[in-house]
């Protein structure tokens, strides 16, 4: 790629970050299709947990240049924060076959995570060898994404419903409990029944961090040792609600969504 077209990218990326009312950090990086993920189109968002960035202000950022990317689309409908919300299109799928996540850990190591474009729902991880390359990928047994090129794959035997994952488990979600998560889920034992509370964890902070505002500012907070959240409880005020919001929102009524969606799902089809 020419140096130009680098620059006209970046240049994009942060018009775009100043038009959707989100802050530039983490839109630095140009936004453009790598295939680092053995020619797979790839769309790559990165989190830094080092305590280097403010953890909600790079959820934020990472939700931004979804839409700048094409993934989403802006409504034109914003929150009371002026923040934008964008709405899941099939454009996002035809351009990319999957969304990678690397989250930065204070270890050193990283945490990479595989999401659905069309959904954003996480569909598995990548074991990373001593090299910090790709060494196998490990996914959900309802999995759309299950080969993306790596040597070796791992199918984890249960899904990504959180009927599976917790139940009706009590989880109080800390900033040492999401660093044991991703802790975890970089040094992979091989051991898939005891992932499960750590993939929920991960989860809150990607796909239902793009996806609610709330969401975002709370694992910002957790992060900040500002507080600890019972799981069960943003469930149940939250996160069972995103389909019910997005659909209410597509027939015009955007009261529950304008203050708690940052993303929509997909318009769903006559």
């Amino acid at each position: 790629m020419r140096k130009g077209e680098n620059f006209m990218k970046f240049l994009f990326s942060m018009l775009s970050a100043s038009f959707l009312g989100i802050s530039s950090l983490n839109l630095a990086i140009p936004v453009i299709k790598d295939k680092e993920i053995n020619n797979r189109d790839t769309f790559l968002l990165n989190m830094n947990l080092n305590g280097t960035y403010d953890v909600a202000s790079q959820i934020k950022s990472n939700v931004a240049r979804l839409m700048v990317s094409g993934i989403t689309e802006n409504t034109s409908i914003k929150n009371h924060q002026g923040e934008a919300i964008g709405t899941l299109t099939d454009r996002g799928s035809q351009k990319f076959d999957l969304i990678t996540v690397s989250i930065y850990l204070e270890t050193g190591k990283r945490a990479v995570l595989i999401l659905n474009p069309e959904d954003l729902e996480l569909q598995g991880f990548i074991q990373l060898d001593s090299n910090d390359t790709q060494f196998k990928y490990v996914y959900f047994s309802n999995a759309k994404i299950k080969n993306i090129g790596t040597t070796y794959v791992e199918n984890l035997y249960y899904t990504n419903y959180y009927s599976d994952l917790i139940g009706d488990a009590e989880f109080i979600v800390t900033r040492d409990s999401m660093a044991h998560a991703f802790n975890s889920i970089a040094n992979y034992s091989g051991n898939p029944l005891i992932m499960k509370k750590h993939l929920v964890a991960a989860m809150l902070v990607t796909t239902e961090s793009f996806r609610f505002f709330k969401m975002a500012d709370r694992v910002g907070q957790i992060w900040n040792y500002e507080a600890g959240y019972d799981w069960q409880i943003q469930k149940k005020l939250y996160l069972n609600n995103w389909g019910k919001w997005s659909d209410e929102f597509h027939e015009s009524n955007f009261e529950n969504a304008k203050e708690n969606l940052s993303v929509l799902k997909k318009i769903s089809p006559n």
